[in-house]
């Protein structure tokens, strides 16, 4: 999926001076079309809004059909990043909005009936390998030059990415306002002349907030099966504050 590609910036920024803190904010203030949105920050993560670097990156490596709100890294790694060592961060949230949805107001019946349909697509895929769709590979090339782009602006060190199949585990949570699905995606990077074989597992959830579709991306390396466990436990943790500061 296009979405676990989210780390590819993340892995290949090079360590440079910052002025700006990495304090957590309590809560940020987001939009999605004329609502204004609340989106309390995780525990042990940090928001990227006071950080330009990690917020470009970010806002670079979503996709033309999606509209970037915000993202939440490791505390501790993005201050020892800001502090002169190399960024490496195996665990963070991308918050993003459909363009296409933005404008649009969705009542919670309307949000029942959407629910109905996913859990459907979400049966019928799970525990299949889906390889990339069209619309991934489109979205693939899309990202690509928006990433060169941003190495241009940012000296960043070149590198190359292709994309994996992925596996739907099946539904995690689901809620009045919101539906979370997990999965673990394989994705191949390559940095200089060397490759490496990365395996994220993912939680993608979609919140209803004020009539409003938001769209939170939940990420980890997946190493062992409590890899998984603590990213369906804070995922659900987010989405559920995320709902009732939103009421």
């Amino acid at each position: 999926m296009m979405k676990t590609l989210r780390i590819l910036l993340l892995l290949s920024l090079v360590a440079s001076s910052a002025c700006q803190s990495a304090e957590d904010e309590k809560v940020y203030v987001g939009s999605v079309g004329n609502q204004r949105i609340l989106l309390p920050t995780p525990k042990g993560f940090v928001s990227v809004e006071t950080i330009p670097k990690l917020y470009a990156g970010s806002e670079a490596v979503t996709p033309p059909s999606h509209r970037f709100i915000n993202a939440f890294y490791e505390k501790d790694r993005v201050e020892a990043w800001l502090n002169g060592k190399p960024l490496d961060i195996d665990r963070y949230f991308i918050i993003q909005t459909e363009r296409q949805e933005e404008e649009k107001t969705m009542t919670v019946s309307e949000f029942s009936r959407l629910k109905l349909a996913l859990n459907k697509a979400i049966i019928e895929k799970t525990k299949k390998e889906q390889p990339p769709s069209s619309m991934d590979l489109k979205d693939q090339r899309d990202v690509k030059n928006n990433i060169s782009q941003l190495q241009k602006r940012y000296k960043l060190q070149p590198f190359d990415f292709r994309l994996g199949n992925t596996i739907i585990l099946g539904k995690t949570e689901e809620q009045e306002n919101y539906l979370s699905t997990a999965s673990v995606t394989k994705n191949i990077f390559k940095f200089g002349n060397k490759s490496e074989e990365v395996l994220m597992a993912s939680v993608s959830t979609i919140l209803l907030a004020k009539g409003k579709l938001i769209n939170i991306y939940g990420y980890c390396k997946y190493s062992r099966e409590e890899d998984l466990t603590w990213l369906q436990d804070m995922s659900k943790t987010i989405a559920s504050k995320t709902s009732s500061v939103n009421q």
